[in-house]
């Protein structure tokens, strides 16, 4: 991979264009829909909806991720 897909500040994330099924990405590219342009969402109020359990996890800065072993 070598261009940026988003960027998060705090609870910002900044969704940045790219085309849809993008090859350099391999097979997790055929999941990626086409984003024409940039999206900003706020993630205290967008939570998203596939992995909700992931959620506390990804807004606490440092946190080792709940599969991870130490």
């Amino acid at each position: 991979m070598n261009h940026l897909l988003a960027v998060r500040s705090g609870k910002w994330k900044l969704v940045l264009p790219r085309s849809a099924r993008p090859g350099d990405l391999g097979c997790y590219g055929r999941l990626q829909e086409a984003i024409a342009e940039p999206k900003l969402f706020d993630l205290e109020v967008c939570v998203p909806g596939f992995i909700p359990q992931s959620v506390p996890y990804l807004r606490v800065p440092g946190r080792p991720p709940k599969w991870r072993v130490e």
